[in-house]
């Protein structure tokens, strides 16, 4: 009985320890090989341990925050111009560092649903 709540208090101190230093993590749509989209203010967002500075480089620009008692923490990075270099961005808390790699600036579309979307311009009736 006694080696069971010595597991068990391992555990528990092994998982509130855990929680304690949290790691930096963003949403999915934020990750390593992405387009920001260019001359548009970027909002980064995410979540990290509760109450802890939070500060984000990229292309020259430092910006700094404080996560709130959740740990939730939003930046807005200014307008970058179109790069033609990518370059790493960066989110440190007082724990960890995040490293979002091979990260350039420029147009970014969304298209998505309609079944016609494969169909060729030469194809069309008014092509010119």
């Amino acid at each position: 009985m006694r080696i069971v709540w010595s597991v068990l208090s391992v555990l528990l101190i092994s998982i509130s320890s855990r929680n304690c230093l949290a790691e930096i993590t963003v949403p999915s749509h934020f990750s390593s090989h992405m387009v920001l989209q260019a001359n548009q203010p970027v909002v980064i967002t995410g979540l990290t341990s509760p109450n802890v500075s939070v500060r984000i480089e990229f292309s020259g620009f430092t910006g700094e925050t404080q996560s709130d008692a959740s740990g939730r923490f939003r930046l807005e990075l200014p307008a970058f111009p179109v790069s033609k270099v990518s370059k790493t961005l960066r989110i440190h808390s007082e724990e960890e560092t995040l490293e979002l790699e091979d990260v350039l600036v420029g147009e970014v579309w969304l298209c998505s649903g309609q079944s016609n979307m494969v169909w060729r311009m030469h194809s069309s009736d008014r092509f010119e």
